[in-house]
């Protein structure tokens, strides 16, 4: 794999736009496995777990007792076993909730061990084929023949190639064709994307109407799960009082991270991830506010010793054009 520059930000960038970047570590994976996988996850899960079949991918939330969000899920769905891939640092949580739910269930559930890889970019696909694993269409994944997973997972809001493995070496994948990328660059594209990430931008407090981008996550038809009564009742009152949005800041100062969304005189929110985007030519931010700030207004970010004007947005923040 290609490496950039020691500090090379703006090349790692240009990687997952143009090209084909390799993300380490921001994934965790539990494994569960057994006869009564489906029935498990359908008392658990929000996504509807009846219909799937092997080798698709979706999305779902795994909720607490009060409908808060414990975690956001990509769910691959194999015959009798699911790989949960969730946020880095929320594996140990999954599964001691799951572990807890389990009540006479054929089911075994386990933490994945070693590290998930993402590959992102308009070429990640030509960097997974050479790595030898069949290239799955999106929305699809697979066992290789050495027994590693290969998942097209995509993002939920652009069009911009995605492709998890879980089993090969970190060396393996650095000398596949691609960049390996840091946290600066992996996190502006993100935020670019829309994508929130629980523990930073999503927690226990949040709810999920507040996520949006639902995108199918969430079954309003099939029955009881985890978290459901509060999910019901919101989506019955027709909205919630909070919301994820993108703010574009109007000067060169990167906010840091909980600072205060202000409009008029009023604390609105709280930024929650912050980055300088290359695409925009300008620090952006996702940020928790109160539904009354709507896309196009101007906010001010506040924190101890600055400040900085913003304009709020409807994510994406982009249309993942392509960078000359």
């Amino acid at each position: 794999m290609t490496v950039a520059p020691a500090d090379d930000v703006t090349g790692e960038y240009l990687a997952l736009r143009t090209g084909a970047g390799v993300v380490a570590d921001r994934f965790e994976a539990v494994w569960i496995r057994g006869a009564d996988t489906t029935p498990f996850l359908q008392a658990t899960l929000t996504q509807d777990m009846s219909g799937l079949t092997a080798g698709e991918i979706t999305r779902a939330f795994l909720l607490t007792s009060k409908g808060k969000v414990r975690a956001l899920l990509w769910v691959l769905v194999g015959a009798n076993e699911v790989i949960l891939l969730c946020d880095k640092g929320r594996q140990a949580d999954v599964l001691r909730a799951l572990v807890l739910l389990n009540v006479n269930m054929d089911v075994t559930i386990d933490a994945v061990l070693g590290p998930v890889i993402e590959v992102i970019g308009p070429t990640a696909a030509t960097v997974v084929g050479s790595l030898g694993y069949d290239v799955q269409a999106p929305h699809r994944w697979a066992f290789s023949e050495a027994g590693h997973c290969v998942a097209a997972i995509g993002h939920i809001r652009v069009d911009l190639p995605r492709f998890v493995l879980i089993g090969p070496s970190s060396d393996v994948v650095r000398n596949s064709g691609g960049v390996f990328v840091g946290d600066l660059a992996a996190d502006a594209v993100r935020i670019e994307a829309g994508e929130p990430q629980a523990g930073r931008d999503v927690d226990d407090a949040t709810l999920v109407h507040e996520v949006g981008a639902l995108d199918g996550a969430v079954s309003f038809t099939k029955g009881c799960y985890l978290g459901q009564e509060m999910v019901e009742r919101i989506d019955a009152r027709g909205r919630v009082n909070r919301r994820i949005v993108g703010v574009v800041v109007g000067t060169n100062v990167i906010p840091p991270h909980g600072c205060e969304v202000v409009q008029g005189s009023a604390v609105r929110g709280r930024v929650t991830s912050t980055a300088e985007s290359l695409y925009l030519r300008a620090p952006i931010v996702l940020a928790m506010v109160r539904r009354e700030v709507v896309d196009g207004s101007a906010v001010t970010l506040t924190w101890d010793g600055g400040s900085a004007p913003g304009t709020v947005h409807e994510l994406p923040l982009d249309t993942f054009a392509s960078i000359s």
